[in-house]
């Protein structure tokens, strides 16, 4: 069964804060983190699998997350290793730091009032297999640098699919 996080202030928003030094690895496998909980974690490794997000994540660190779900803003400040796959984005995706080793990969990203994904900085990043769509803008890049972009389905994002 998957563990809870939530906060036993009902209707008080909450902040779960991890930080840690180098050689640090947290690992997160099968955690639901409630709405009123913001979740912010800097550290060296972070794993993330099979995760529930209903609160804004602030994440800074290598970064590995598989099958999760995340229903409000998150950012993603990686450094080295940033790899994210087979998860959905319900209100956007920020990837900042300087990765040089990025891959985005089977992902979905719907339904943000902003972009579905904003770039601001990253060295190497591949955008590859992901969907898209119905968000304010579709993949914002902020950056000097262009991603590499393959397969990838974007459609139905209001202000535009592509900007900058």
């Amino acid at each position: 069964n998957p563990m809870t996080v939530s906060t036993d202030m009902l209707g008080e928003r909450s902040l779960f804060r991890i930080e840690r030094g180098n050689h640090s690895l947290i690992e997160l496998n099968h955690v639901i983190f409630e709405s009123d909980v913001e979740l912010q974690i800097a550290c060296d490794s972070l794993r993330v699998n099979n995760c529930e997000f209903n609160g804004a994540v602030n994440w800074e660190g290598i970064i590995e997350v598989t099958n999760s779900t995340f229903s409000e803003a998150a950012t993603m400040t990686g450094w080295n290793r940033l790899a994210v796959s087979k998860s959905v984005f319900e209100d956007g995706l920020v990837i900042a730091g300087n990765t040089s080793d990025g891959h985005l990969i089977n992902n979905t990203f719907v339904k943000s009032g902003d972009s579905g994904l904003r770039l601001h900085r990253f060295r190497q990043l591949e955008i590859i297999n992901n969907i898209i769509a119905f968000n304010e803008k579709g993949i914002e890049n902020s950056h000097h640098r262009v991603p590499e972009l393959s397969y990838n389905n974007v459609y139905g994002n209001e202000d535009g699919d592509y900007f900058y």
